[in-house]
């Protein structure tokens, strides 16, 4: 699977699923539950500096209500999955994006799929 960091994709690649696929001394560090974590690879520069082109995130499938602080976690508009910072405060839910260059988030019902817990990059 990809989530895009940028103004959403059409997404139909694996997804590689579960805690067997993360080293078990990260995962248990991370707070993974058994079967609740995905590896997905970010496409896009909406997410830039932070999360680059390339990018291999661990994303907690149990975490999906997000607090006010703003953290990232990959969602589902209308279809596109996507990578964004999302917030929820007084009762309203923020969704955006790092790079103010970037285009706005699409508009319609917002499906949080899990939190951002863990980045990773190959080294340049």
């Amino acid at each position: 699977m990809q989530a895009s960091a940028g103004p959403g994709a059409l997404v139909d690649d694996e997804v590689l699923l579960g805690t067997d696929v993360i080293d078990p001394a990260l995962a248990r560090r991370l707070g993974l539950r058994d079967g609740q974590a995905a590896i997905i690879r970010v496409r896009g520069t909406s997410m830039e500096p932070g999360l680059q082109d390339g990018d291999h995130i661990i994303v907690d499938l149990a975490t999906t209500v997000p607090g006010a602080r703003g953290r990232l976690h990959v969602i589902r508009v209308d279809g596109l999955t996507m990578v964004k910072r999302v917030a929820l405060r007084d009762g309203t839910l923020s969704v955006s994006s790092d790079n103010p260059a970037a285009p706005p988030v699409p508009d319609g019902p917002v499906d949080i799929v899990g939190r951002v817990v863990w980045q990773m990059r190959e080294p340049a």
